[in-house]
């Protein structure tokens, strides 16, 4: 379901586009007019106003939890303090953070990592994770198998 203030600042035309780029990334301006029925200039406008607004960045996904030497967890934490969106901020720049998310529920955020082998997901949990000082505690769930999960970019050693 898409946020009142992401309809608020796009029209169909701008969503149309969005939806196409989602399913390939690398068609081209003249391809995405076809299917709209529109000029060539305003897709090419209108993909630039959404990438400085930030609604869009096009990128090559990777399917990194397709390879067996890559591991990836959720991470469950417990915050010290209520700045959750400090913490969200602390975590976002952890190397091997793929995502993380400020929840309500038991736990404070959600983080999912994906890191290149066993030995950097230690380094993370015993080092990276014990850097950030709000944190009370934290639980790792190893996940064996993912569907429809891609990666914005591959795992490199920070």
């Amino acid at each position: 379901m898409l946020s009142e203030s992401f309809i608020q600042t796009t029209d169909e035309i701008d969503r149309n586009i969005l939806r196409l780029l989602q399913v390939d990334g690398r068609l081209s301006n003249r391809a995405i007019a076809e299917e709209l029925n529109v000029s060539e200039g305003t897709v090419r406008n209108r993909i630039k106003k959404l990438k400085k607004k930030g609604l869009l960045r096009v990128t090559a996904l990777v399917n990194l939890y397709e390879d067996p030497d890559y591991l990836s967890a959720y991470v469950l934490v417990r915050l010290k303090s209520r700045d959750l969106l400090g913490a969200v901020e602390a975590f976002s720049r952890l190397p091997w953070v793929n995502t993380v998310s400020a929840v309500a529920g038991q736990y404070d955020l959600v983080a999912v990592i994906l890191v290149p082998n066993k030995t950097s997901f230690i380094d993370f949990v015993t080092k990276q994770l014990a850097e950030i000082e709000d944190v009370s505690t934290a639980e790792s769930l190893v996940i064996f198998k993912s569907y429809n999960k891609w990666a914005t970019s591959l795992v490199e050693e920070p």
